[in-house]
Formats: structure tokens, sequence, C-alpha cells
């Protein structure tokens, strides 16, 4: 394994992720943001509506911000490994990870099978009744509807699993910013 094309892909996403936190800082501390002196958005003249709106946008950013805060966590925690000479492989069960895995995951700290598995368990599922596939099971949708509160989905290019519609898109949406 050639430890300096990770290297470099670490060095990228992890520039990545500190660029993209820059940019959801400076959206979220934009002077129309700023709380007043009480700690509460200034809310003269506007719509309590338009107040909810600030409110979801703050929150979605606060979980931007948290989850790619994580991400420049495992980015470090691969730098680690590297220096300690077990990148690569499987915090789980020990073998190497693949390198296509890592190539697309260069913080990867599982095989792709103990990943699905910590997954599963980390949101509460039997992680025997986790199918491995990427693509959601067809027979769970109902021909014409949106299922997708009742339907598992993967971002591949983030390796997570999101369960709505709306976690897909904040998925979605980080992408498009990188």
């Amino acid at each position: 394994m050639n430890n300096e094309i990770f290297v470099t892909l670490l060095d990228q996403a992890e520039r990545d992720f500190r660029t993209e936190v820059a940019d959801i800082e400076l959206i979220a501390g934009s002077p129309q943001r700023q709380p007043d002196e009480a700690g509460d958005f200034d809310g003269a003249g506007k719509h309590p509506e338009d107040l909810a709106g600030d409110l979801v946008e703050r929150e979605i950013a606060d979980g931007i911000l948290a989850e790619t805060n994580e991400m420049l966590f495992e980015i470090q925690a691969a730098r680690r490994r590297l220096a300690a000479g077990t990148y690569g492989r499987c915090e789980a069960c020990g073998r190497p990870i693949d390198p296509e895995r890592l190539s697309a995951i260069p913080w990867a700290r599982r095989c792709a099978s103990d990943a699905h598995r910590h997954e599963a368990e980390s949101r509460g599922h039997d992680p025997a009744g986790v199918a491995s596939s990427w693509v959601p099971d067809p027979l769970d949708q109902d021909e014409g509807q949106d299922n997708l509160s009742h339907t598992t989905l993967w971002d591949p290019q983030d390796d997570v699993q999101v369960s709505s519609a709306e976690e897909l898109a904040i998925h979605e949406m980080v992408e498009g910013r990188r």
C-alpha cells in the first residue's frame, strides 16, 4: 500500500472540510443572524414564520458543522494510524481495508462489512438484518409514492446511512460545497 497516495487524499479531504467549516461559519455568523445582547436574534418586523425558518437554517448549519468537525477528527485519527503503522487495517476484524474504499474514504476505520455492522448497531438495528446493498430495496417502495421515511438510504459519497429525505438533502448539500 502506497501511503503517499493516502496522505495526499487525507490532505485534500482536510482542506475541503476546513473550507466547508469556514463557509458554514460565514453563513451562520452573517450579520442578519447575530444575536442581540440578550442572546436572541432580532425578530423586530419579522413574521413568526420567518423566524422559524431562520431557526431551522441555524439548526441545519449547526448539524453540518458538527458532522464536518467529526470528519476532521477522523482525518486526524487516520493520520495517527498512518504514523503508528495501523492505517488500512480494519479496527474491528484486523483485515486489510479495500484500497478502493480507502481511496473513496481515506479516513475509514473499518472494512465495508464491519462499517455497515457498526452503523446498524449505532442506530439500534440488528446488524444481521441490515442489507449490505447501497441501494434501497425496491420491494419496500410503493409504486408512485415517496417512502423515504420507511426506507434506509445510503449516501455513497460519505459512506453514511441516512434515514430521511431531509438527511439525504443535507448530505447532498454538503457534497455540493466540495
